[in-house]
């Protein structure tokens, strides 16, 4: 069971690997062969077994137990995969960006998807403005063909979170890379800046989940610590002040729970 939202509609994956879709519809994003916003959940015709499901921007990717990978909503960027960029999708189809790839994870962004494989490898395709897609070598390029995000290869990712502009990725080891549009400093290393690749972040080994918002990043450490970093005009950081934070910060000494995490 998954839920997970985009910019004005929402998934979400119930227990018999059937996705279920309502919200902003002008673009198909819903995928329930309309262009009209829909009010309430509706259960998407032509999926089955689904096993993972991600919002983009406007549009949607899911992945089935068999390792095929949908797709509805926005081509911006050919996101979709489809040569027609900047149409849109109005019903699940079949996606050939990750042909001979054994998917484990899939994740979104604006207008760019990740697909991160079996051996820990992490892929990526679409918008590219900010170097969303990890390589310095596509700014301001779409691709229908899988892109290797440039993370050093004896990393092996266990997971990665999408958002607009900037993506972060997490190591099985418990560090953190982060890459693209960072310019309120949430690389949370002090600066601010655009990194076209991804630039090591954390390298104490210890986190077992993040999050990546508008202009923020979260951590989650293994004894249940949370750090932030970036935008705080409205006091995301947590600190009870109206101010960004360029390194770490933990909010109020913020622990969900104590001890390590099994």
């Amino acid at each position: 069971m998954q839920v997970s939202c985009g910019f004005g509609h929402n998934l979400a994956l119930d227990a018999n690997g059937h996705v279920w879709a309502w919200g902003k519809n002008n673009l198909g994003q819903v995928g329930n062969g309309t262009q009209k916003d829909t009010y309430s959940p509706v259960m998407l015709e032509g999926l089955e077994n689904i096993v993972q499901v991600t919002c983009g921007g406007k549009f949607c990717l899911a992945l089935d137990q068999d390792g095929q990978l949908w797709g509805w909503g926005s081509n911006r960027d050919s996101v979709l995969g489809q040569a027609k960029t900047g149409s849109c999708v109005s019903s699940p189809i079949a996606l050939t960006v990750a042909e001979g790839i054994v998917i484990r994870q899939i994740a979104a962004g604006s207008d760019c998807g990740f697909i991160l494989d079996d051996q820990g490898v992490l892929w990526a395709w679409g918008r590219n403005d900010y170097f969303q897609l990890g390589c310095s070598d596509w700014k301001k390029s779409s691709s229908v063909e899988l892109v290797r995000v440039s993370i050093p290869e004896e990393n092996i990712i266990a997971r990665v979170i999408g958002y607009n502009s900037h993506v972060m990725a997490i190591t099985t080891e418990g560090n953190v890379y982060v890459w693209g549009s960072v310019s309120a400093g949430q690389l949370g290393t002090g600066k601010k800046y655009t990194r076209t690749t991804p630039i090591l972040v954390w390298d104490q080994g210890n986190v077992i989940d993040g999050a990546v918002g508008s202009l923020i990043c979260g951590l989650l450490t293994d004894d249940g610590t949370v750090y932030m970093a970036g935008y705080g005009k409205y006091y995301q950081m947590g600190s009870g002040k109206n101010s960004s934070s360029y390194t770490w910060y933990n909010p109020q000494e913020l622990k969900l729970f104590t001890g390590t995490a099994e």
